[in-house]
């Protein structure tokens, strides 16, 4: 990838000393900074660096699957020992063989307690739980989110076919955990809403039970609506609880779910409650039970813990990291471009499947051999960098977009000017960019200067990393990284240059303010074109900071082809009220 300097060449600065008014003024033409952040390398739209990177950012977070539903990778985890997992099921003893599923929040689980008979088992890790975490919203039993798991379980996805489709939880899970043997692999994590635990056999000594607790209730119904009263206004477009525990809204699928007894997690219905939607009243919903017409805000509730803060109860080992945004899957390279909710496997060709089981096999050999590993902390560095500039690109895309109502049109190149010297603050020499003072720097200087801050910006985060400890997978995020800074710095170092260009030598057409317009118009389509790319899923939020009593809510779009993100500040009384809530 070209750097600063290279993309612009030292014949651009020529032009910008020959006819500065021509580059400020005509619409069309582009100064130095601006040739910079049009130079794109070749085939960039297809660079996925920023999707690996995001992937990677969004491990056990719940705010970001819904963007990214379909997941496209596997990555060594553990759980700690001492780690507390519920599991519901109805009245009996507590599961002790086989494969069965724990919920990491009991407010997940709780779903599950449809019967007065219901039990929550509380159980406990008593030693680091080897596991493999899928990502995206991998608990959603339909074509795409599971893709990843059975192009490992078979090396190919079925497309919700065959073992893909119905209840087949239970069929895949099997086979996934029949294959994990080999690795001494103790379960599986994936996500629903909140993270949930597959374990593969609940009589090994890894696992002990705590206690349980008996969770049905038997209340009084006088209302008729559990105490409720009233609903709140529909929600448009959000999942019933049968949608987020994996249903159809028509007929249930027919016959039970082989392998072994259902209950658990993200598993069809608890025994003695039957089926999830016809069960007894469905979780709050007519049964008269004020205290389990609170299951569905509970579990929006702990999910809301992990919007943007991990689940820490699950620590994934991102130098093991095996991801398919990689352009060595050439099957998959038309994909990247497509909108994220689109991403699927099923173009994925028997070669690239196979190459990636086979860096799968070879991470996880690895990871039993304890072979080096560089040490770096890859969540903190990616957390910090794209922490770091999504606020300072956020607040471009705000000053730009409002920059049409300003009466002092030359206050939102200062504005630009100081936004963007915020992102390369670290870097910016002050005597050759910033001074003014006997005189400002030559457009020379000022250009050499802001190379550098461009080239040490984009290196600012691994520059100084020994890239000979690392493994693959710690290359390949690496690389990302820097591609992902290279665009952010030189955006940013450029709008810096071309401001303070403007403002330093060109006071006269600052009071041009259709050219300004034109030249901030020019910024705000490049910016827009780079926060696409990015898609950093924390620029979507609700848009005040939602009060104690609610959450900030986030549709599900799984069902939706064409999915708007409208977040909404959602209050305890539209969960769970009949017709229209949940």
């Amino acid at each position: 990838m070209k750097t600063f300097a290279q993309s612009l060449g030292l014949a651009a600065l020529a032009t910008l000393v020959r006819s500065t008014s021509q580059i400020v003024l005509e619409s069309g033409q582009a100064g130095p900074e601006q040739q910079h952040q049009s130079s794109k390398p070749a085939e960039a739209e297809f660079d996925p660096s920023s999707l690996l990177l995001t992937s990677l950012h969004a491990h056990l977070k719940s705010w970001y699957s819904p963007f990214a539903p379909n997941g496209f990778a596997v990555v060594p985890a553990t759980i700690p020992t001492g780690t507390i997992m519920y599991h519901v099921r109805g009245a009996g003893p507590a599961p002790s063989s086989g494969l069965d599923w724990f919920a990491l929040d009991a407010e997940h689980s709780y779903l599950f307690g449809r019967s007065n008979g219901s039990i929550m088992w509380h159980f406990a890790s008593t030693r680091p739980l080897r596991v493999l975490y899928f990502d995206g919203a991998s608990a959603a039993k339909t074509a795409g989110p599971i893709d990843v798991q059975e192009v490992v379980a078979y090396n190919r996805t079925l497309n919700g076919t065959g073992k893909g489709g119905g209840w087949s939880d239970f069929v895949r899970y099997g086979d996934l955990c029949e294959w994990a043997k080999q690795y001494d692999i103790d379960g599986f994590v994936r996500e629903e809403s909140t993270f949930e635990y597959v374990q593969c056999d609940f009589s090994s000594p890894a696992i002990k039970m705590v206690r349980g607790t008996q969770i049905g209730v038997t209340t009084f119904n006088t209302t008729g609506d559990g105490g409720r009263g009233p609903p709140g206004p529909p929600l448009r477009g959000l999942y019933k609880i049968n949608e987020l525990l994996g249903d159809e809204d028509d007929e249930p699928p027919s016959g039970p779910p082989p392998g072994g007894p259902p209950g658990g997690p993200g598993m069809p219905g608890p025994p003695g409650g039957g089926d999830r939607r016809k069960g007894p009243g469905g979780p709050g919903r007519g049964d008269g039970n004020i205290y389990r017409s609170q299951t569905g805000w509970l579990y929006q509730r702990a999910t809301s813990r992990h919007h943007y803060l991990p689940d820490i109860r699950v620590r994934t080992h991102p130098e093991y990291l095996v991801s398919l945004y990689d352009t060595s899957y050439t099957s998959l390279r038309p994909t990247f471009p497509l909108p994220r909710g689109d991403h699927a496997l099923l173009n994925l060709s028997d070669v690239d499947s196979l190459a990636f089981r086979k860096e799968l096999h070879d991470v996880l050999l690895a990871w039993n051999s304890n072979s080096p590993v560089s040490g770096v902390d890859w969540h903190g560095v990616t957390a910090a960098a794209i922490d770091r500039y999504s606020d300072h690109l956020d607040e471009l895309r705000l000053l730009f977009a409002l920059s049409d109502s300003r009466d002092n049109i030359t206050s939102v190149v200062d504005e630009a000017r100081l936004i963007s010297f915020g992102a390369l603050q670290p870097y910016v020499s002050g005597p050759e960019v910033l001074s003014t003072y006997p005189s400002p720097p030559t457009p020379h200087q000022r250009f050499k200067a802001l190379s550098s801050t461009a080239d040490i910006c984009t290196n600012g985060f691994t520059g100084h990393l020994d890239s000979e400890l690392m493994t693959p997978q710690e290359l390949r995020i690496k690389n990302a990284l820097e591609s992902v800074l290279r665009r952010v710095c030189d955006l940013t170092a450029g709008i810096l240059g071309e401001s303070l260009f403007l403002i330093d030598s060109q006071p006269a057409k600052l009071k041009d303010e259709e050219a300004l317009k034109e030249k901030i118009h020019g910024w705000e389509a490049k910016l827009k074109d780079l926060m696409q790319w990015l898609g950093w899923p924390k620029w979507v939020a609700c848009e005040r900071k939602c009060e104690a009593d609610e959450i900030c809510y986030l549709p599900a779009p799984l069902t939706n082809p064409k999915p708007t993100f409208d977040p909404q500040c959602i209050k305890r009384d539209r969960f769970g009220a009949g017709p229209g809530g949940w």
